[in-house]
Protein backbone atom coordinates (compact mmCIF):
# COMPACT_ATOMS: atom_id res chain seq x y z
CA UNK A 1 0.00 0.00 0.00
CA UNK A 2 2.92 2.27 0.69
CA UNK A 3 4.13 1.58 -2.77
CA UNK A 4 0.71 2.38 -4.28
CA UNK A 5 0.52 5.64 -2.32
CA UNK A 6 3.98 6.60 -3.53
CA UNK A 7 3.05 5.91 -7.16
CA UNK A 8 -0.20 7.83 -6.75
CA UNK A 9 1.66 10.75 -5.17
CA UNK A 10 4.23 10.72 -8.03
CA UNK A 11 1.44 10.75 -10.64
CA UNK A 12 -0.31 13.65 -8.87
CA UNK A 13 2.96 15.64 -8.56
CA UNK A 14 3.87 15.02 -12.21
CA UNK A 15 0.33 15.95 -13.34
CA UNK A 16 0.39 19.18 -11.34
CA UNK A 17 3.85 19.99 -12.66
CA UNK A 18 2.61 19.57 -16.25
CA UNK A 19 -0.37 21.86 -15.60
CA UNK A 20 1.72 24.50 -13.78
CA UNK A 21 4.37 24.86 -16.53
CA UNK A 22 4.10 28.18 -18.44
CA UNK A 23 4.34 28.34 -22.20
CA UNK A 24 7.79 29.68 -22.92
CA UNK A 25 7.97 32.06 -24.71
CA UNK A 26 4.49 33.59 -24.50
CA UNK A 27 3.63 35.46 -27.71
CA UNK A 28 0.95 37.99 -28.64
CA UNK A 29 0.64 40.84 -31.19
CA UNK A 30 -1.03 44.24 -31.18
CA UNK A 31 -1.64 46.69 -33.98
CA UNK A 32 0.26 49.95 -34.27
CA UNK A 33 -0.80 52.77 -36.58
CA UNK A 34 0.72 55.98 -37.82
CA UNK A 35 -1.57 58.61 -39.29
CA UNK A 36 -0.20 61.66 -41.05
CA UNK A 37 -2.79 64.35 -41.62
CA UNK A 38 -3.13 66.08 -44.97
CA UNK A 39 -1.74 69.57 -45.21
CA UNK A 40 -2.40 72.42 -47.62
CA UNK A 41 -1.17 76.00 -47.30
CA UNK A 42 -0.88 79.03 -49.55
CA UNK A 43 0.81 82.41 -49.27
CA UNK A 44 1.43 85.43 -51.46
CA UNK A 45 4.39 87.76 -51.59
CA UNK A 46 3.84 91.47 -51.09
CA UNK A 47 3.05 93.28 -54.33
CA UNK A 48 4.97 96.55 -54.77
CA UNK A 49 2.94 99.77 -54.97
CA UNK A 50 1.35 100.60 -58.31
CA UNK A 51 2.27 104.03 -59.67
CA UNK A 52 -0.46 105.91 -61.56
CA UNK A 53 0.42 109.00 -63.59
CA UNK A 54 -1.80 112.08 -63.26
CA UNK A 55 -4.69 111.63 -65.66
CA UNK A 56 -3.54 108.09 -66.41
CA UNK A 57 -6.02 105.28 -67.03
CA UNK A 58 -3.70 102.51 -65.85
CA UNK A 59 -0.69 101.81 -63.65
CA UNK A 60 2.66 102.74 -65.16
CA UNK A 61 3.98 99.17 -64.95
CA UNK A 62 2.92 95.63 -64.06
CA UNK A 63 4.02 94.13 -60.76
CA UNK A 64 4.81 90.49 -60.01
CA UNK A 65 2.78 88.43 -57.56
CA UNK A 66 4.43 85.20 -56.37
CA UNK A 67 2.03 82.62 -54.93
CA UNK A 68 3.51 79.70 -52.98
CA UNK A 69 1.40 76.58 -52.43
CA UNK A 70 2.56 73.69 -50.25
CA UNK A 71 0.78 70.36 -49.85
CA UNK A 72 1.04 66.78 -48.65
CA UNK A 73 -2.11 64.89 -49.61
CA UNK A 74 -3.73 61.46 -49.41
CA UNK A 75 -3.78 59.12 -52.43
CA UNK A 76 -7.47 59.88 -53.11
CA UNK A 77 -6.74 63.49 -54.14
CA UNK A 78 -6.65 64.26 -57.86
CA UNK A 79 -5.82 67.97 -58.24
CA UNK A 80 -4.94 71.27 -56.60
CA UNK A 81 -6.30 74.54 -57.98
CA UNK A 82 -4.57 77.85 -57.20
CA UNK A 83 -6.72 80.98 -57.58
CA UNK A 84 -6.56 84.72 -56.90
CA UNK A 85 -9.14 87.48 -56.51
CA UNK A 86 -9.07 91.17 -55.57
CA UNK A 87 -11.07 93.59 -53.47
CA UNK A 88 -11.89 97.21 -54.28
CA UNK A 89 -9.09 99.65 -53.50
CA UNK A 90 -10.27 102.38 -51.17
CA UNK A 91 -8.56 105.72 -50.50
CA UNK A 92 -6.63 106.36 -47.31
CA UNK A 93 -8.63 109.56 -46.81
CA UNK A 94 -12.02 107.87 -47.32
CA UNK A 95 -13.78 110.52 -45.22
CA UNK A 96 -12.91 113.26 -47.73
CA UNK A 97 -12.28 111.25 -50.92
CA UNK A 98 -15.26 109.28 -52.26
CA UNK A 99 -13.24 107.69 -55.11
CA UNK A 100 -12.45 103.98 -55.16
CA UNK A 101 -10.63 101.78 -57.61
CA UNK A 102 -12.93 98.91 -58.55
CA UNK A 103 -11.69 95.36 -58.15
CA UNK A 104 -12.50 94.95 -61.85
CA UNK A 105 -9.60 97.32 -62.61
CA UNK A 106 -7.12 94.74 -61.27
CA UNK A 107 -5.80 92.86 -64.30
CA UNK A 108 -3.81 89.61 -64.34
CA UNK A 109 -1.40 88.10 -66.84
CA UNK A 110 -0.33 84.48 -66.53
CA UNK A 111 1.94 84.71 -69.58
CA UNK A 112 4.44 87.47 -68.72
CA UNK A 113 2.25 90.29 -69.98
CA UNK A 114 1.27 88.93 -73.39
CA UNK A 115 -2.42 88.89 -72.52
CA UNK A 116 -4.43 90.45 -69.70
CA UNK A 117 -7.77 89.63 -68.06
CA UNK A 118 -9.78 90.96 -65.15
CA UNK A 119 -8.60 89.20 -61.99
CA UNK A 120 -12.14 88.64 -60.69
CA UNK A 121 -13.40 87.30 -64.03
CA UNK A 122 -14.52 83.78 -63.18
CA UNK A 123 -14.97 80.98 -60.71
CA UNK A 124 -12.60 78.42 -59.26
CA UNK A 125 -11.29 77.10 -55.97
CA UNK A 126 -14.90 76.59 -54.86
CA UNK A 127 -15.59 80.35 -54.93
CA UNK A 128 -16.59 83.08 -57.37
CA UNK A 129 -14.92 86.30 -58.57
CA UNK A 130 -11.47 84.78 -58.98
CA UNK A 131 -9.06 83.70 -61.68
CA UNK A 132 -7.61 80.19 -61.72
CA UNK A 133 -3.87 80.80 -61.73
CA UNK A 134 -2.87 77.15 -62.11
CA UNK A 135 -4.22 73.61 -61.83
CA UNK A 136 -1.90 70.85 -60.68
CA UNK A 137 -3.13 67.39 -61.69
CA UNK A 138 -2.00 64.78 -59.20
CA UNK A 139 -1.48 61.64 -61.27
CA UNK A 140 1.39 59.96 -59.40
CA UNK A 141 2.13 59.38 -55.74
CA UNK A 142 5.05 61.81 -55.92
CA UNK A 143 2.62 64.56 -57.05
CA UNK A 144 0.83 64.30 -53.68
CA UNK A 145 3.84 64.04 -51.35
CA UNK A 146 5.44 67.17 -49.86
CA UNK A 147 5.12 69.47 -52.85
CA UNK A 148 6.00 73.17 -52.98
CA UNK A 149 4.92 75.09 -56.08
CA UNK A 150 5.48 78.78 -56.87
CA UNK A 151 3.32 80.52 -59.47
CA UNK A 152 4.31 84.02 -60.54
CA UNK A 153 1.76 86.20 -62.30
CA UNK A 154 1.74 89.86 -63.18
CA UNK A 155 -0.83 92.37 -61.97
CA UNK A 156 -1.63 95.86 -63.21
CA UNK A 157 -4.42 98.41 -62.84
CA UNK A 158 -6.37 99.33 -65.98
CA UNK A 159 -9.55 101.17 -66.89
CA UNK A 160 -9.09 103.78 -64.18
CA UNK A 161 -11.09 107.02 -64.33
CA UNK A 162 -8.94 109.86 -65.66
CA UNK A 163 -10.18 112.13 -62.86
CA UNK A 164 -9.20 109.80 -60.02
CA UNK A 165 -8.24 111.95 -57.03
CA UNK A 166 -4.60 111.86 -55.90
CA UNK A 167 -4.49 109.63 -52.81
CA UNK A 168 -3.16 106.31 -51.56
CA UNK A 169 -5.62 103.51 -52.40
CA UNK A 170 -5.49 100.19 -50.58
CA UNK A 171 -7.16 96.85 -51.30
CA UNK A 172 -6.30 93.18 -51.06
CA UNK A 173 -5.50 90.25 -53.30
CA UNK A 174 -6.73 86.99 -51.82
CA UNK A 175 -5.14 83.72 -52.91
CA UNK A 176 -6.83 80.34 -52.62
CA UNK A 177 -5.71 76.72 -52.80
CA UNK A 178 -8.44 74.15 -53.34
CA UNK A 179 -7.86 70.41 -53.37
CA UNK A 180 -10.09 67.78 -54.95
Amino acid sequence: MKKAASVLLAVVVLGVAQVAMAQNPAVNTTTIRAVKAESLSISAAVVPDFAINAGGAESTQAENLAITTIWNLTPSRSKVDVCAGASNLVPASALTNPDTISASAVQISKDSGSSWATLNAGAGCNTSNVTVVNTYNLTAQTDRKSQTKVDTVQLKLAGLPANLQADEYTGTVTVYAYVQ
